[in-house]
């Protein structure tokens, strides 16, 4: 993929990130999630997290060392919904370090799989020469 069009990926799951985190939503109850452990919310922060984080770490790769790349990854993601969650406390929302945990873990898997797929499709890529 061209690297022009990772970083439009990356760009535009920021956007959407950030428009779902700061619109207020209307009043109802928390639900619970799978198996009723946590909120759904907490999933929908990790699977957004998990989507841009991993976006970012495919973004970074080409031609880089992955530790470098995986660490610097998981920070910026990590530092924006940490960044999302204190302007929720000014919209109306209402801010929560669980929200941002989940987005933390949601970035760690995410580039976790993001490194995964590029190592098979380098993988794929020698073994098809």
């Amino acid at each position: 993929m061209d690297r022009r069009y990772r970083w439009l990926l990356v760009v535009v799951l920021a956007v959407v990130v950030l428009a779902g985190s700061v619109v207020p939503l209307p009043g109802g109850e928390t639900t619970l999630g799978p198996f009723g452990l946590v909120g759904a919310d907490k999933y929908t922060h990790a699977f957004a997290y998990l989507c841009l984080g991993g976006a970012l770490a495919f973004a970074l790769a080409p031609g880089q060392r992955w530790v470098g790349v995986a660490a610097l990854a998981v920070v910026v993601t990590s530092l924006y919904g940490g960044g999302i969650e204190v302007v929720q406390g000014f919209v109306g929302r209402d801010p929560s370090l669980l929200d941002w945990g989940a987005d933390v873990l949601g970035a760690i898997v995410g580039v976790a799989l993001a490194i995964g797929f590029d190592r098979a499709l380098q993988r794929r890529v020698w073994t098809e020469r």
